[in-house]
Formats: C-alpha cells, sequence, structure tokens
C-alpha cells in the first residue's frame, strides 16, 4: 500500500514536472513567434532600403554620367573657348596692326592732301593709261582703307560677340557643375543615411536573430528536460507495474499453491475416506455375497427337495393305485430298476394311520461358477462395479469402493471427473437410493445423442449379463474419463 501511495505521489510529481515543462515550451514558442515576426519585419525594411539605395545609386550613377557628359562639354567650351581666346588674340593683333597702318595713312593724309596726290600722281604719270592705272591704285587704296575700316569695325564686334558667347557658355557650364556636385553630394548623403539605416536594420535583424537562436537553444533545452522528464516518468511507472506484477504474481503464486496444498489435502481425505468406504463397501458386499450365496443355495437346496419330495408323492400314488393290476410288472420293473433307486432311501414309516410319507429326495447344492472371482478383478461377480471393471480392465482400479465412492477415488488417482460425457471412454456414475441403496450404480457410456447417453451395464434386475439402454443426460452425477 505504502509504495502504491509513493508511486501515485511520484507520478504526480514528474506528470506536473512535464506540465510545468510544456507551458514553458509553449511560452518560448510564443516569445520565438514574435522574433520570427520582427525579424521579417526588419527584413521587410532592409529589402526597402535595399531599393532605395538602389535608387539612389542608380540617380547617382546618372548624376555622374551627366557630369561627365557636362565635363566632356566643358572640356569642349574649355577648348572652343581657348580657340576663341586665340582668334580673339589674333583680331585683336589685326586690330592693333590695323590701327597702326590707319594712324600712319591718318598721318600721311594730314600732311599730303588728296588732292595733290591725284594731281602729282596725273602730272607724273608717263601717258594717260599710266595715269589711269594710277588713279585706279589710288582709288583702290582708298577703298582698301575703307575696307580695312569696316573689317576692323566687324573684328571688334565679332570679338565683342565671341567673348560674351565663351564667358555664357562658361558660365552655364560652371552653373551645371556646381548644380551637379550639389545633386551628387545630396545624394551621397542619402545613400550613406540608407546604408547606416541599412546596416542598423542588419545589426538589429542579427540581434532579433541572436534571440531568437538563444529562445531556440532555451526550447531545445526545455523539450530536453521534458523529454528526460517523460523518460524517467516512463521508467518510474514501469517499475511500479513491475513491482505490481510481481507482488501479484507472488500473491497469486501463494494462493496457488495454498489451493494445491488445500486441494491435495482435500484429495488425500478423499482418497482416505473414498479407501475406507471402499474397505467398508467391500467388507459389506462380501458378507453380503456370502449371504446371498448361502440363502440361494438354501432355496435351491428346498426348492430341489421339495419338486423330488412331490414327484416321489406322484410315483407312489401312482404304484399304489396301479399295484393290483400290475403286481407282477411293477415288481419286475422295481427289479430292474434296482440300481437307479440306490440313491434313494425309503425312510421308515411311523405312521399309526398306515399312511405312507413321500420320499424326500436329496438334491447337492450346486457349486460357484468357475472365474466369477479373479486377482485382476476383485470386485463382487455381478455387480456394476465388476462390470465395468471387466470393461475398462487396467484403466480402473480394484479399490475404489462402492459405485458411489467412484468419482472421488478416480479424481485422487488423476482421473478427470466432469460433466462431459465421451462415448467409450468413460464411465457414468449415477444414484437412486431408492434402487441402489445409496450405493449407487456405474455403467460404461457407449453413445451421446444430445442430452441422452447409452448405456451398458450389469447387474441389472439382478443379472451379471451386459445390459443396454437409454438413459437422460441430467440423472448422472459425473463422468469419470479413463
Amino acid at each position: 500500500m505504502k509504495k502504491t501511495i509513493l508511486s501515485i505521489v511520484l507520478a504526480s510529481t514528474i506528470t506536473l514536472g512535464a506540465a510545468h515543462a510544456q507551458v514553458s515550451a509553449d511560452d518560448i514558442d510564443s516569445k520565438i513567434n514574435d522574433k520570427n515576426s520582427k525579424i521579417e519585419d526588419i527584413k521587410s525594411q532592409e529589402a526597402a532600403a535595399s531599393s532605395e539605395i538602389s535608387s539612389i545609386e542608380n540617380k547617382i550613377a546618372a548624376i555622374n554620367e551627366k557630369r561627365d557628359a557636362l565635363q566632356k562639354e566643358n572640356d569642349a567650351l574649355l577648348a572652343q573657348s581657348q580657340k576663341l581666346n586665340k582668334e580673339i588674340a589674333q583680331l585683336q593683333k589685326d586690330i592693333s596692326e590695323r590701327e597702326v597702318a590707319l594712324k600712319e595713312q591718318a598721318r600721311s593724309a594730314q600732311t599730303d592732301s588728296n588732292a595733290t596726290n591725284y594731281i602729282s600722281a596725273i602730272v607724273n604719270s608717263k601717258s594717260l593709261g599710266d595715269a589711269v592705272t594710277r588713279l585706279t591704285a589710288m582709288r583702290q587704296v582708298m577703298n582698301a582703307n575703307d575696307d580695312m575700316m569696316k573689317q576692323q569695325k566687324a573684328d571688334k564686334a565679332e570679338v565683342e560677340k565671341k567673348l560674351a558667347e565663351n564667358t555664357a557658355k562658361a558660365k552655364k557650364a560652371q552653373e551645371n557643375k556646381i548644380e551637379l556636385d550639389t545633386t551628387a553630394k545630396t545624394l551621397d548623403t542619402q545613400n550613406a543615411e540608407l546604408k547606416v539605416a541599412q546596416l542598423n536594420l542588419a545589426t538589429e535583424r542579427a540581434t532579433a536573430e541572436d534571440d531568437r537562436n538563444k529562445l531556440v537553444a532555451e526550447k531545445a533545452e526545455a523539450e530536453r528536460a521534458a523529454a528526460a522528464a517523460a523518460a524517467a516518468e516512463k521508467a518510474r511507472a514501469e517499475q511500479v507495474a513491475k513491482e505490481a506484477a510481481a507482488a501479484k504474481e507472488a500473491e497469486a503464486a501463494a494462493q496457488a499453491q495454498a489451493a494445491k496444498e488445500a486441494e491435495a489435502n482435500k484429495a488425500a481425505a478423499a482418497a482416505q475416506a473414498a479407501q475406507d468406504a471402499a474397505a467398508k463397501q467391500q467388507a459389506a458386499e462380501e458378507a453380503a455375497a456370502k449371504e446371498a450365496a448361502a440363502q440361494d443355495a438354501a432355496a435351491k437346496q428346498q426348492a430341489a427337495t421339495e419338486k423330488a419330495n412331490a414327484e416321489a408323492a406322484a410315483a407312489q400314488a401312482a404304484e399304489e393305485a396301479a399295484a393290483a393290476q400290475k403286481a407282477a410288472e411293477q415288481e419286475a420293473a422295481k427289479q430292474q430298476e434296482v440300481p437307479k433307486q440306490q440313491e434313494v432311501k425309503q425312510p421308515e414309516v411311523t405312521n399309526t394311520n398306515n399312511v405312507a410319507t413321500p420320499p424326500v429326495v436329496s438334491t447337492p447344492t450346486p457349486a460357484p461358477s468357475p472365474g466369477r472371482y479373479s486377482s485382476a478383478n476383485t470386485y463382487p461377480y455381478g455387480q456394476c462395479t465388476w462390470g465395468v471393471k471387466e470393461h475398462f480392465g487396467v484403466n480402473v482400479g480394484n479399490n475404489w469402493g462402492n459405485a458411489i465412492n467412484w468419482p472421488g477415488s478416480a479424481a485422487a488417482l488423476g482421473h478427470v471427473v466432469d460433466g462431459n460425457p465421451v462415448a467409450g471412454s468413460t464411465i457414468a456414475v449415477t444414484s437412486d437410493p431408492a434402487v441402489d441403496m445409496g450405493y449407487g450404480h456405474v455403467s460404461v457410456v457407449t453413445a451421446v445423442n444430445g442430452n441422452m447417453i447409452s448405456i451398458k451395464e450389469t447387474n441389472f434386475n439382478g443379472s451379471p449379463d451386459w445390459h443396454y439402454r437409454d438413459i437422460p443426460r441430467s440423472s448422472v452425477i459425473a463422468f469419470i474419463h479413463v
């Protein structure tokens, strides 16, 4: 009882520990799920930041390409500016030279008038043609001066125009460069900030993953502890069951031993009682047999004597009635019958009335039939026990007592005694005190037909011969299997 209570307490403790481990495992699972959700959210933010970084990097790349294009354009503008500067320098040189020439011509014009020059040219000409030529040349010189003045003005205007154009292009290029540099710096700043945010998200995700991994490890440890607790519970339960089974087996063994001893004692008592009853029955049967044999012999002797006396009296009466007529024949017959009549003794007649008394015939007592008793079958000849022993031979003992004692004697010797008949190998035991005076009756089962059985038996109506009949199965108190 104490072991059972201790086992229940241990089982309850282990069950509570397992339940606590289960609750802890559930709580850890909830925390792990929270961490997984946070990690997935961080990953989404990282993906968005990565996408934004990619977009900014694309913008930066576009700006760089545009800046490169502007740089090329600036380089081209620079080259053009340098070329324009050279052209301007050349124009300025040409202008300076023209200005010198024009100044010389102006001084010359102030010194020599044009009219004098023309007149001198005509006067000094050798011919009319020479004069025309000289006038034409002079005209050309004057036209050239005019052209020079015009070209001078045009070159100065061109110089101013190219200087303005060059200045505008340089200014535009510088403005574009400043804008691109500003945009690039802004994008670089945003890119750096996004990368910092991405790094922060990566760090946060790593921290969350570390926390989750710690929780997973904690869960694994909790599950290992729960499994260990379950294994311990199972081992203890098996031990308790094993101890209970051993105790039950020991108790069953003790009960079986006690039952076996009780059965052995009961069987020994039954065997002793059966042996005592058999001895008494045998003694009673032997006495009854002797008495029955004596009574039978006396009855047979008396019947034989009475029959002989009656026959003798009848013969005597017949002889006296025919004495007168057949004296001679009777005398002769008597003479011939002398040897036969030696066995018959005529008693002396002392009757005062002179009436002859019939002769008494002496009949010998018949000897018992041979084979009625033997060492193989010691039961009284003709009894039911004798007939069954004759049928089964050595399978039936000689000292089983009266028929009513046979079930106990057979069981004590190891024979099966039950309520199931088997044709050819079963003894049917019945009892009807009104007929067998409480000694019982045994017979051989020859067939089984449902609720009826067929038997063969001896001592039916006192006969030693086999007798066959059917009886209800319910009338049998036991079947002995031999």
